[in-house]
């Protein structure tokens, strides 16, 4: 057996992993990349050419949709904006309570 920890695998300044620093690219900054790409195109809300983002257009195509009378991108739009509406739970209970008492005496007491 050799000396522990073996000096020739321990991690050192000049043995580290080839990977080291690189981070892994989240879900979230790909697809923000993705929906902050721009393109000229025709506002169906005004009608004039603008340069919109990916998101922009996914937004006007949601309340597209709903102005047509989708209720599933009506009701997205507006919890969006409001908030998701409470659920009011009604509880009926009869409950019954028993109260117990119990003394703890010292030895010798």
């Amino acid at each position: 057996m050799g000396e522990f920890p073996n000096k020739a695998t321990q991690f050192s300044s000049g043995r580290q992993p080839e990977n080291r620093g690189r981070r892994d690219i989240s879900s979230k900054t790909i697809l923000n990349r993705f929906l902050s790409i721009e393109k000229d195109m025709i506002n169906p809300l005004n009608g004039l050419e603008e340069k919109l983002t990916m998101a922009e257009i996914m937004h006007l195509k949601q309340l597209a949709n709903a102005i047509q009378g989708d209720l599933a991108s009506y009701k997205e739009i507006i919890d969006r904006l409001e908030g998701k509406s409470k659920q009011l739970i009604d509880i009926d209970a009869n409950v019954e309570q028993t109260v117990t008492r119990i003394t703890v005496k010292k030895r010798g007491e």
